[in-house]
């Protein structure tokens, strides 16, 4: 079926204008940066102001209102939030100008549905995050995103901004380079870099885990795709960058079966197992960490976008792998790590939702157990503590917390 999508008249294709529409949005919802890096506390009156001003804007750019017709997979494009994807791909070809008024009374009310329909957790006492809180702070580089310890339990292992794995050796010896993704490497350009726009080049690791049979460090890295390297480092080797003829665009979360040697991993919209580079699922909005249960029967996503942790089953039967919702969640998930008890860390990083009041819990990691009920979540007071995070590991009873951002991982007694 093909869905015509309707052009903000702003951008030089029809994806641009949507995503143009969904900045505004997504500024204002806090979903980007999050409350406290845009100074916004309460974010709904900035939101309905960006909303009109988007509009407006779209209504008086040059060009006005143009058409072009998208096939129906792209609507992945616009999967900030349900609301801009259902104002992105439209089926009306001849809406005209006139009738912006009506679609900012749409965007009124699909907006308003999403805030009365949020799930918000039960009121678990969140714990404190300053006692027994301490950092393990990056020399020059930033984002420790993914935090892995070795086969001998050595570690914190960490991928950083500058695209090497790091290991901390203690505090008298601090970080050393364990790894390196790519042999082709400008030291000086690149070691200690904090610069977005390098990565492409240097790379960014974003999951870690070492295959506890082998020792062997697997490595989703975001341009190299997935990676392997072996128990004494070194430069990584390549795995995998494509699956049926489609190059990797954003490799993200990773997980090892130690017991078949399988590993999964995610890439923008496509779930993955190695070697053959099998899909095992399709259209998924922006698919982020991923964990397997300690039998190995089932697989968890993070599903980003959508707000959700998905299982999948992977019984030896199975002959298709059909998600069902595990938990539904407040804020939007990262990286999911499963601990030694079986049980299930999933780390928020993005802003609060308007359905979380200034009374109620504003969870930074949330811990299920397996059959997806809540045990347990850390409170990150809005932002003012901690934020930016895409991890929470829990190794030994403590709890090693990794962010998108910042330049040091935090740790806590679990």
């Amino acid at each position: 079926m093909v869905v015509v999508a309707w052009r903000l008249g702003l951008g030089s294709s029809p994806s641009e204008d949507c995503v143009f529409f969904m900045f505004w949005f997504l500024v204002g919802e806090g979903f980007l940066m999050g409350e406290g890096l845009i100074g916004v506390r309460n974010s709904s009156v900035f939101t309905w102001v960006s909303l009109v001003v988007a509009i407006g804007l779209s209504a008086s750019a040059e060009g006005g209102y143009k058409w072009a017709e998208q096939g129906a997979g792209q609507g992945l494009i616009g999967g900030g939030s349900d609301a801009v994807l259902a104002l992105c791909f439209v089926t009306n070809s001849t809406m005209k100008k006139s009738h912006s008024f009506k679609l900012l009374f749409l965007v009124f009310f699909l907006v308003l549905n999403i805030k009365q329909s949020q799930q918000q957790l039960p009121n678990h006492e969140g714990d404190v995050i300053p006692k027994h809180y301490h950092q393990i702070n990056l020399t020059h580089v930033t984002g420790p995103e993914s935090i892995a310890f070795d086969c001998r339990g050595d570690g914190t292992y960490v991928g950083v901004s500058d695209g090497r794995i790091l290991k901390w050796q203690r505090q008298s010896l601090g970080w050393k380079e364990f790894a390196i993704p790519s042999p082709i490497r400008e030291r000086k350009l690149w070691d200690g870099s904090a610069n977005p726009s390098l990565e492409p080049i240097c790379g960014r690791p974003l999951g870690l885990k070492f295959n506890k049979e082998t020792c062997d460090l697997y490595i989703a890295d975001a341009y190299f795709g997935l990676l392997v390297v072996g128990p004494n480092g070194g430069v990584a080797q390549t795995l995998a960058t494509s699956a049926e003829g489609i190059p990797f665009r954003f490799t993200n979360g990773l997980d090892i079966d130690a017991n078949t040697g399988v590993a999964y991993f995610t890439d923008s919209s496509l779930i993955f197992q190695r070697r053959k580079v099998y899909v095992l699922h399709k259209g998924l909005m922006f698919p982020n960490g991923i964990a397997l249960s300690k039998n190995g029967s089932f697989l968890l996503l993070a599903e980003s976008i959508k707000r959700r942790i998905l299982k999948f089953k992977l019984d030896a039967d199975a002959n298709s792998y059909v998600p069902e919702v595990f938990a539904q969640l407040p804020r939007v998930p990262d990286n999911i790590k499963r601990n030694e008890n079986g049980e299930f860390w999933v780390a928020l990083n993005a802003g609060r939702l308007w359905s979380i009041q200034n009374d109620a819990p504003d969870p930074i990691g949330i811990k299920y157990d397996q059959e997806g009920n809540v045990m347990k979540q850390l409170d990150g007071y809005g932002g003012v503590t901690l934020d930016s995070i895409s991890e929470v590991n829990e190794f030994n009873g403590t709890l090693y917390i990794g962010s998108v951002t910042k330049p040091y991982v935090g740790i806590l007694n679990a």
